[in-house]
């Protein structure tokens, strides 16, 4: 430490720890963005299994009025499932329809619309 100069062993130190310090925080936004990342991708999940579940509601519905016409139903009659199943299109193999994101159906009287019970989920 002569003539001011740190020691060589201070300066391994400082460095270390300088070190130590840029890769925890080098780690921390690391690990922000993955968590920012998965936030973003299941946001862009959400809506897609909402706009799913908007189109199984807009079958569900058009197969009540289908339904309503053939068996000339009154206006407050309830169809079942198996009622709509023959209106329902092809790809639709399990009744009740599955909301993706785990709603459930319900298909309500010919005056009302379906629904689905995951909020935001609605018939557009």
């Amino acid at each position: 430490m002569e003539n001011g100069q740190p020691s060589s062993g201070n300066r391994f130190w400082k460095i270390s720890i300088v070190n130590v310090l840029v890769g925890i925080v080098a780690v921390s936004c690391f690990l922000i963005a993955i968590a920012v990342g998965v936030s973003l991708s299941r946001l862009d999940h959400t809506a897609s299994d909402r706009a799913v579940c908007a189109n199984n509601l807009r079958f569900i519905q058009i197969a009540k009025q289908a339904w309503a016409l053939d068996a000339k139903a009154p206006a407050n009659a309830t169809p079942t499932w198996n009622d709509l199943k023959p209106y329902m299109p092809g790809r639709m193999t399990t009744l009740p329809p599955e909301c993706l994101s785990g709603g459930v159906y319900t298909i309500g009287n010919l005056q009302a619309a379906p629904t689905c019970t995951v909020k935001g989920h609605v018939l557009e």
